[in-house]
């Protein structure tokens, strides 16, 4: 996805003002931070749950971007496969952003990518400002903690070929 809009950037000329980056939040986020110094990232695109090996779970990667602060105030932001591993607590940190008025977001149904029989959800949510210093979500439901587990849990045999299609 990201070779794609970086082909559609330099094809509208907008090379000079709009920047890709790709990679690992743990990787990009200090070097981005230092590049962009006084000035914010407008569009932010969490593209997890792509079985692109060992990526941090997409709630852990927005509060770290959150915490560093780089998010624009009326940013966008964009998670697809809000489905996929580690999606539960990122949908619950959006439902506390959202009560916490940082942020509007909606979900939409959409086939899985791979299997279009399959639905999954994309998140878009508009940050109307910054995150306090040290904001993060209150304590998920106990339910949906368990609920992650076993998402996790799931996932990490499935990769390890314990579980799948016959």
């Amino acid at each position: 996805m990201a070779s794609l809009a970086q082909n559609l950037v330099e094809f509208a000329g907008l090379s000079d003002v709009i920047k890709i980056r790709v990679g690992s939040t743990s990787d990009i986020l200090t070097g981005i931070c230092e590049e962009l110094g006084s000035q914010r990232v407008g569009v932010l695109l969490l593209d997890h749950g792509r079985g692109q090996g060992q990526e941090e779970p997409v709630h852990e990667d927005l509060q770290r971007i959150l915490d560093s602060g780089v998010l624009a105030v009326h940013a966008l932001v964009v998670a697809p496969s809000c489905l996929q591993l580690g999606s539960s607590l990122f949908l619950w940190q959006m439902i506390e952003a959202s009560r916490a008025g940082l942020c509007q977001f909606d979900l939409v149904s959409v086939p899985e990518c791979k299997q279009s029989l399959v639905e999954d959800l994309v998140c878009t949510a508009q940050w109307s400002s910054q995150a306090p210093q040290g904001w993060v979500p209150g304590p998920p439901p106990i339910e949906l903690a368990h609920l992650a587990a076993e998402c996790n849990l799931v996932h990490s045999r499935a990769s390890r070929g314990l579980i799948g299609p016959p």
